[in-house]
Order: structure tokens, then sequence, then C-alpha cells
């Protein structure tokens, strides 16, 4: 049985079985998370037990870093449904559906990142923390990272045009 109070990297075995921690990440600075959807059968519906595991990542990532502005999601349906259970516990006030967080879109995500810092700073000015949910291409081709589904890690920056920036971010797990 799952202990609802941790969160581990990967509930399917694929990954690391340590619980996630968000503590070390700086104050003041801006944050993003990025969340890859979760598990799916094979209608491409979000599998319970994976809907779980984002619920209480989700938990602790508010209770160590507090809500986020805005979620900017993939409008693929396990997407959709992974980041409608993390707004569940996130409540932010801004859920944004963006064609170019659905799959194997990696080829035009640097053109979709210049644009998300300008949407950012023209429509969440003060934003401290966002959060997208998108699929695992979108994620290699701008992190160079490689995460399983359902898994999350969180990049921060001084600001929200460095966050894509390789010698200006630093990546959290």
């Amino acid at each position: 049985m799952l202990n609802p109070g941790l969160v581990f990297g990967d509930f399917y075995g694929h990954g690391s079985s340590f619980p996630v921690s968000y503590t070390h990440l700086r104050a003041h600075e801006k944050k993003l998370t990025i969340y890859r959807h979760g598990e799916y059968d094979k209608r491409l519906h979000l599998l319970p037990q994976s809907a779980y595991e984002l619920f209480s990542q989700a938990k602790k990532l508010k209770d160590e870093l507090g809500p986020v502005e805005a979620i900017y999601v993939s409008p693929v349906i396990r997407a959709l449904q992974s980041a409608a259970v993390i707004q569940l516990v996130m409540q932010a006030e801004t859920f944004k559906r963006r064609p170019q967080l659905a799959d194997y879109n990696a080829a035009i995500m640097r053109p979709f990142a210049e644009e998300f810092a300008e949407d950012v700073r023209l429509n969440h000015p003060g934003a401290e923390h966002i959060l997208w949910v998108t699929h695992e291409p979108n994620i290699h081709a701008l992190f160079c990272k490689d995460i399983y589904m359902g898994e999350s890690f969180t990049v921060q920056a001084e600001a929200w045009n460095d966050i894509f920036k390789t010698d200006r971010r630093e990546i959290t797990t």
C-alpha cells in the first residue's frame, strides 16, 4: 500500500523509489514544474492508480512550493485528465490548453518556449510558479531530460526567459 504522505518518483517501478523532495528550490526564483502525463489504458484514458499518484505528488508539491498560478496542458486526453487531477490540488486560476504541448511537437518547442515566456510576462506578470503537463518528446527537446509517465521535475531561474537557457537555469527533481 502506498503511503499517501510520501511521493515516489515512479509508482510503476520504472524509475526511482525514493521520495521526491522540492525543499532545495530557492525562494523568489521563477519555477516551472514539468509533468509527463500519467499512465493510461488502451483507450488512452488515465489509469486510476496513476491519478492517485499524480494527486499525491501535486499535494506534496503544493505543500512545499505553494500553489501554481497557471497550468499549461497538451490537448491530448491523457494529458488533460492528468492536468485535471493536478488542478484539484493546485487550484490554479488559469488552465490553458496549448496544442504545442501535444505529442510529437518537439520540433516546434523552441519557438513555443519563447512564446510561453512572453505569455507569462503579459498574462501572469507576478507569477512565481507555473506548471506544464506534456509528453516525453517535448520534455526531451527542451530539457534533454527523460522521465517516465506520471513523473515531474522543476526548473528554476531568475527570470521566465531564462528557464530555457541551459546556462541560466537549474533543474531539480
